[in-house]
């Protein structure tokens, strides 16, 4: 179950760890990072010096077999060897901040284009000030795609997961969002091109 719970998250950085519904129905996914290092959103160095966790954060997803889901983990901390302070981590799930996933706030919008935000709030059980908060976002985002890809600029970089044992690793993040993309088993060249072909054009 958990395998296809993890093909149906499609989300590379995160990985289901339990499930279990509630009451009323609605599913949660207690969920883990799969990258044991991060990205500093500041000077974006990357970092594999685990600092402390944060404090528990559940957002809203996509509904699953027609029950509302949300996603909970704790975001990790980490130790920048440049700032010289912690920084928490950022994932592809859902900005900081945010009580929706990403893919959640783009369904929302779609919704919002073919009907009217407030029948959107109550299908959804959401707030009309939500909806509004969510389409007005998703509107500015959607204008800025138009003209910028994914992300611009690969960060490749190779480190030690394990100080003096010599097992390098790449990693690869894009450095304009702070995030981690892969953690390469190695750090060879055909590693690197075989991860470079599946990019889309």
């Amino acid at each position: 179950m958990s395998e296809a719970l993890n093909h149906l998250l499609g989300f590379p950085d995160l990985q289901v760890e339990r499930d279990h519904f509630d009451q009323d129905g609605t599913l949660f996914l207690e969920v883990r990072p799969v990258f044991p290092v991060a990205v500093c959103p500041d000077c974006k160095t990357i970092s594999e010096s685990l600092h402390d966790y944060d404090e528990r954060r559940q957002v809203r997803d996509c509904s699953v077999w027609g029950a509302p889901c949300y996603l909970v983990w704790r975001p990790r901390r980490f130790d920048c060897a440049r700032c010289g302070q912690p920084f928490t981590e950022l994932t592809s799930a859902a900005e900081p901040n945010r009580h929706f996933t990403r893919r959640y706030e783009q369904y929302i919008f779609r919704l919002c284009r073919g009907s009217d935000l407030s029948r959107v709030a109550t299908m959804e059980g959401l707030s009309y000030d939500e909806v509004e908060g969510i389409y007005l976002r998703q509107g500015e985002t959607e204008l800025a795609s138009q003209h910028l890809p994914p992300f611009r600029i690969l960060g490749i970089d190779e480190i030690a997961l394990k100080k003096g044992h010599g097992n390098f690793v790449l990693v690869l993040s894009a450095p304009e969002q702070s995030r981690v993309l892969a953690v390469l088993e190695d750090r060879n060249q055909a590693t690197l091109e075989k991860w470079l072909d599946q990019l889309p054009a």
